[in-house]
């Protein structure tokens, strides 16, 4: 029953991670397509006009001198086609997609993982997903360690391989988020990513306790718990501020100044009312000391009574 449930457990995190992994995934396909033009677009090219037939030309041309983001432009609308029921658009996606893969995009290597999983427009095979998975994974793209995780998980149902890879997709995310010369966005990402998967692997590893039989074997899995809360702990705080240096990044001078004074307060009235709890405990100790005092003296007080008592008695 114990086992049952931890599987159980288990599962839910990996659909946690999942869900924000893909939704992750969604964001990249994005920006891929509002990228196309080579401008930066807050609009999403719409697939009509990828369809249409000079920009289908020019994207063409330009995927096949080796332009990433045209492939992968190509890959994401022949994709969006199969969905529709077009074909040989699969195969087409797949072309491109490929493609995109040998010049090491990493969003092109996770598509491959699914269309190879499932098998749109190519022939089903775990293996030659999972092959494109650990290619994004060794270039380092976090994603697709947090993929793998989700894969043991949910395909290959094995919860230790599934822990691996959520362990290292923490550690590989911590990697990238302490690093001072990565781009300020992509650390805060990778700060969120190792906070969430340093805290499942924790909570995984707790549930793996309640499972073991051995006394030994539950201190060794507290100890592993442990040690991923304290690294969550510590990219929660490097995520707040990284988060904070991203908001001061955007404010005009006199907006930091401003806010920097809030902090200051802030900051002011959080030590002035720990002092003054601190205070009330200590007066509350005193209190109870003082108390203790006065209950041992009538204590020994009552003892003497009752002694003198007995002797008198006695007499």
């Amino acid at each position: 029953m114990k086992t049952n449930v931890v599987k159980l457990f288990i599962f839910t995190v990996c659909l946690l991670i999942a869900g924000a992994s893909r939704a992750q995934f969604v964001k990249e396909e994005m920006e891929v397509l509002n990228l196309i033009t080579g401008e930066k677009t807050k609009k999403m090219v719409d697939t009509d006009e990828i369809a249409s037939k000079a920009f289908f030309k020019k994207q063409l041309a330009t995927a096949k001198s080796g332009d990433v983001e045209a492939q992968m432009t190509l890959a994401l609308h022949f994709l969006a086609l199969a969905d529709k029921g077009e074909a040989t658009a699969g195969e087409k996606a797949i072309t491109w997609l490929e493609a995109a893969a040998k010049r090491k995009n990493t969003i092109a290597m996770r598509r491959l993982y699914y269309c190879y999983l499932q098998g749109q427009g190519v022939e089903k095979s775990k293996e030659k997903a999972v092959s494109y998975l650990l290619q994004a994974a060794a270039l380092d793209d976090i994603a697709a360690l947090g993929d793998l995780a989700i894969h043991y998980c949910e395909v290959e149902k094995n919860d230790e391989e599934a822990l691996k890879w959520l362990r290292e997709s923490a550690t590989k995310g911590a990697k990238i988020a302490s690093s001072s010369t990565t781009k300020l966005e992509n650390r805060i990402e990778a700060a969120s990513i190792a906070h969430d998967g340093f805290g499942n692997a924790a909570a995984v590893y707790r549930s793996k306790k309640n499972g073991a039989s051995e006394s030994a074997e539950r201190e060794k899995i507290e100890a592993q718990a442990k040690k991923m809360e304290e690294q969550a702990q510590k990219m929660r705080k490097l995520l707040d501020k990284l988060n904070e240096e991203s908001t001061l990044k955007e404010m005009t001078p006199a907006e930091r100044r401003a806010y920097q004074a809030e902090k200051k307060q802030k900051a002011k009235e959080a030590a002035q009312k720990k002092h003054e709890n601190t205070k009330k405990e200590r007066e509350a100790e005193k209190e109870k000391t003082k108390k203790k005092n006065e209950k041992k003296k009538s204590d020994k007080n009552d003892s003497k009574t009752k002694s003198s008592s007995k002797t008198t008695t006695k007499k």
